[in-house]
């Protein structure tokens, strides 16, 4: 095992460093679980837009499909609605770090 070998390590996510530099910011980890968790919201939020779409309730998905500027409604009803649902999923999430599974 040569002294250059020896000198490595690995972090959380399995990444090889070695000593001369610096560890991941500790924050990383933080940063992508809430990061996933809007991708979530936002992937909610395109399940509903399609199920406006498909429902046509009150012929709303009929009114989106024919707008003049037809990718850009649609595309903002789903980046609003993601904003909202990646936020509510963001804040379950944080808000259930702190649960024992054992007071179920």
């Amino acid at each position: 095992m040569s002294a250059a070998a020896g000198r490595l390590r690995r972090d959380t996510a399995g990444m090889v460093f070695t000593s001369r530099h610096t560890a991941p910011p500790p924050w990383r980890g933080q940063v992508l679980f809430l990061l996933r968790h809007a991708l979530i919201g936002f992937a909610l939020a395109g399940l509903f837009v399609a199920a406006v779409l498909w429902s046509n309730a009150f012929g709303l998905g009929d009114l989106l499909l024919a707008a003049a500027g037809h990718p850009l409604p649609l595309l903002l009803l789903w980046f609003f609605t993601g904003l909202t649902l990646g936020s509510v999923q963001m804040g379950v999430a944080v808000m259930g770090l702190g649960e024992d599974s054992d007071a179920l």
